[in-house]
């Protein structure tokens, strides 16, 4: 379910894996910080504000829109914007050999 309004939140988290965005709004909201998280960034473009007061945390690889073409087409909009690109990946198996 998505929000009418994105104004009352402070980090919007855009990952295609939703555990990873449920976990990071849980970080954010322990600390009081209002977050939302979507799998949809397209969505996030169509809907986020000019001088909207916040900060966005996309993954970077990501199957319908990667997180580098998101920024792009947010700075467009908004060249303030702050936006942290995570880029993370499983463990390959030889940095799991190398752990035991």
């Amino acid at each position: 379910m998505s929000p009418e309004s994105l104004d009352q939140y402070r980090v919007i988290i855009v990952d295609d894996e939703p555990l990873i965005g449920s976990a990071l709004v849980q970080l954010f909201e322990l600390e009081g910080i209002p977050a939302f998280a979507t799998s949809e960034p397209k969505s996030i473009i169509e809907r986020i504000d000019i001088n909207w007061p916040g900060v966005l945390i996309s993954d970077v690889n990501m199957p319908e829109l990667n997180g580098i073409s998101l920024m792009q087409s947010l700075i467009k909009q908004d060249n303030d914007l702050p936006i942290i690109c995570l880029l993370y990946t499983s463990p390959s198996p030889r940095d799991q050999r190398g752990s035991r």
